[in-house]
């Protein structure tokens, strides 16, 4: 799945001309190797890593990211995109399924630290407990719901509308809606 966002987003990297060489030699050397193994022509993805966080109820944040709705904004949209910081010489791509996060790491900084969140390409179950993550994607966390937030202030009046009369129409279904409880998590946190 990540692959699919870094092939894109190296095109788009190159037609910006925003990114240093040796960045985007990380970057297309990553995605070569990932589509040699999507390919059946290697049997390894080599020293990059997959992992997988589930987004689930946040316990204790910094106001700034409470701000942000975090609740509501991870586990209501989807999307993904690749990133990479050249001072840490670390290079990701990023996938949102409704809170389920799959992060492809191509390269990380010594200081990274990922726990019970990788995916191993074998059989088995994935279980979502004391996960934790010490990562500069946190800061991508971040600047993704406040993305998605200023996105939601840009909708014009009859959108905004069409939506108030919907909730305002069926307002026990909404108030026994998914959503709704995420934003009750929202209001709490």
């Amino acid at each position: 799945m990540n692959w699919r966002n870094l092939y894109l987003d190296i095109i788009d990297f190159v037609k910006a001309g925003d990114i240093q060489i040796d960045d985007l030699q990380v970057l297309i050397d990553s995605e070569k190797i990932m589509r040699d193994y999507l390919m059946k022509k290697r049997n390894d993805i080599g020293n990059i890593k997959n992992h997988i966080f589930f987004f689930g109820d946040i316990k204790e944040a910094y106001k700034e990211f409470k701000e942000q709705n975090p609740h509501v904004a991870f586990s209501r949209s989807e999307g993904g995109y690749t990133f990479y910081n050249s001072k840490r010489k670390t290079y990701m791509s990023i996938s949102n399924l409704m809170g389920i996060i799959l992060i492809t790491i191509y390269r990380m900084h010594r200081e990274e630290y990922w726990e019970n969140t990788e995916i191993f390409n074998c059989r088995g179950i994935i279980r979502a407990k004391n996960q934790y993550i010490k990562s500069i994607v946190g800061q991508e966390f971040f600047e993704w719901i406040k993305e998605m937030n200023e996105s939601q202030l840009k909708l014009n009046l009859h959108q905004k509308e069409k939506i108030a009369k919907n909730i305002i129409e069926n307002k026990e279904e909404f108030i026994n809606s998914k959503m709704f409880k995420q934003m009750m998590k929202d209001r709490k946190l």
